[in-house]
């Protein structure tokens, strides 16, 4: 799977999640300081991407529910976790896939550069698809 999505500096991090969330979801709440205090005390860097805003690049990266953290190392994907999590288990998981990743083929590549400014975390895709009335027809009742 080729995300088609760009973050500024993304290949520059050695050890990176995204983390995508939701305003509205009460796990992604949850997991915020969670994922801030990861970000603050370790090398990981945590980028934040909000589904509703960027529902094409979600699908694309098969989201199917929130909270999801994609792990990367190097820019490349090797795990993932779905639900609220302790810091703990991040951390293992994180670690984990690292020491299968030495064992393992390499993993497929990482999204390419551009797009992402500072704390705020957001997230700048190349094309967002949007339902239009030409993928989802209204029904000719008659």
């Amino acid at each position: 799977m080729e995300n088609n999505f760009e973050i500024d500096g993304f290949e520059t991090f050695d050890k990176v999640i995204i983390d995508f969330t939701a305003t509205w979801c009460c796990p992604c709440k949850a997991l915020n300081p969670i994922l801030d205090d990861i970000s603050g005390n370790t090398d990981i860097k945590v980028f934040k991407i909000d589904v509703d805003r960027n529902q094409g690049l979600a699908v694309e990266c098969g989201i199917r529910s929130v909270p999801t953290m994609l792990f990367y190392k190097r820019g490349e994907l090797i795990n993932r976790l779905t639900g609220l999590k302790r810091k703990e288990e991040i951390i293992m998981a994180k670690k984990q896939a690292s020491a299968k990743k030495m064992m393992a083929k390499p993993a497929k590549a990482a999204p390419k550069a551009a797009g992402l400014r500072s704390a705020e975390y957001t997230v700048s895709p190349k094309r967002v698809s949007q339902p239009s009335e030409a993928r989802f027809p209204t029904p000719n009742v008659t």
